[in-house]
């Protein structure tokens, strides 16, 4: 089976893979996931989640709810992903993409109203996340296996 780490490696052996799409999805995904995690019902995103994210993601929002507490978050811009490294396992491909982004995230009482007059200032966040896909599949079916701060 193929194996090897890198960039050069991944051209190397699938010279047709197309970046430019799949760096399309992955913004696509990632802004539908940070929606989907700040509404607190990830029924529409599950299916782009590794059982480790999913897990991780459904503790952090049932925290949440108990705490009576609500999550507004707004991308106010995301730069263009970067594909950052890649590892080929056989038939397994893992590629971490870099997202650096400004957004807006407020935290507040689920029994209150957003007071938009007082919103947090925006943060500039850059975080790496690990989409995992089958090789023979290099543009479809990729899933998130891991999020860090970059």
């Amino acid at each position: 089976p193929q194996m090897g780490r890198g960039l050069a490696y991944l051209r190397g052996i699938d010279p047709d893979f197309d970046e430019g799409g799949f760096l399309d999805g992955a913004g696509r995904a990632y802004e539908m996931i940070l929606s989907a995690f700040a509404a607190g019902d990830l029924s529409d995103v599950r299916g782009f989640l590794g059982d480790d994210v999913a897990s991780g993601f459904d503790a952090a929002i049932g925290e949440r709810q108990t705490a009576g507490q609500k999550l507004e978050t707004r991308i106010l811009r995301l730069d263009r992903p970067a594909l950052e490294d890649a590892e080929v396992d056989g038939e397994v491909v893992r590629l971490d993409v870099r997202f650096r982004a400004e957004i807006m995230s407020a935290i507040y009482a689920a029994d209150t109203v957003l007071d938009e007059d007082n919103l947090p200032a925006p943060t500039t966040t850059i975080d790496v996340w690990s989409f995992e896909g089958a090789h023979s599949a290099a543009n479809a079916g990729w899933t998130l296996v891991a999020t860090r701060a970059g």
